[in-house]
């Protein structure tokens, strides 16, 4: 079974605070050839809904690690402080070239203020997945980190050939802990952060 763990953009949806909100324009055009026809202008910051971190504009991420295994590491009973290596208790079920996807269930928050307040990972974790080498690593939420460690944590990730994968949702319908990733950027240049459609495959849904 197939999941989208993707964001549908809409109307209005705001990410960062302080960059312009998602817009669609529709607009009517001319053509003395083709005639007259309707079509839409899209506006929206490369930070938008579920989308990777690439950070250096003239980095291509290659096709093979858009397909891979996932591992879930859930978060979600953890209110308070940011989240450490004693706090993930799957830690050997992760290897080297893993989707590690953390889920915080934060994306039911979206469209509200404590969508800002999420939950965030510590550099302890940050740094013994850039060890582990896996290949990306995802949330449910705005970031793994929060505040100014929102860059740095993504900067650092980067520089080390880590890629986050942001604002995903449906994390709640994984019931396995392991699973298959499809996950596709759109196929534009000279971007720090290009949206992406996120599929998880599973056995069976969790009800």
């Amino acid at each position: 079974m197939l999941i989208d763990v993707s964001l549908r953009l809409k109307e209005g949806m705001l990410f960062r605070k302080g960059s312009p909100k998602f817009s669609i324009t529709k607009i009517n055009c001319f053509d003395e050839e083709e005639g007259q026809y309707d079509t839409s202008i899209i506006t929206t910051p490369s930070h938008i809904g579920t989308h990777i971190d690439v950070i250096n504009k003239d980095k291509e991420i290659e096709v093979n690690r858009f397909i891979g295994r996932g591992v879930l590491i859930d978060i979600s009973t953890f209110k308070e402080g940011p989240i450490t290596l004693k706090h993930i208790k799957n830690q050997d079920s992760i290897d080297k070239g893993d989707f590690v996807f953390f889920r915080s269930l934060w994306s039911k928050y979206i469209g509200n203020e404590k969508y800002f307040d999420h939950p965030d990972l510590s550099f302890e974790v940050i740094e013994w997945l850039t060890k582990k080498k896996v290949n990306m690593i995802g949330i449910d939420a705005l970031g793994v980190g929060k505040g100014e460690n929102h860059g740095i944590f993504d900067k650092y990730l980067a520089s080390n050939g880590v890629y986050i994968i942001e604002n995903l949702t449906n994390l709640d319908l994984i019931k396995e802990e392991t699973f298959k990733v499809y996950c596709f950027p759109l196929n534009i240049g000279n971007l720090e952060a290009i949206p992406s459609r996120v599929i998880v495959e599973v056995s069976e849904y969790q009800i």
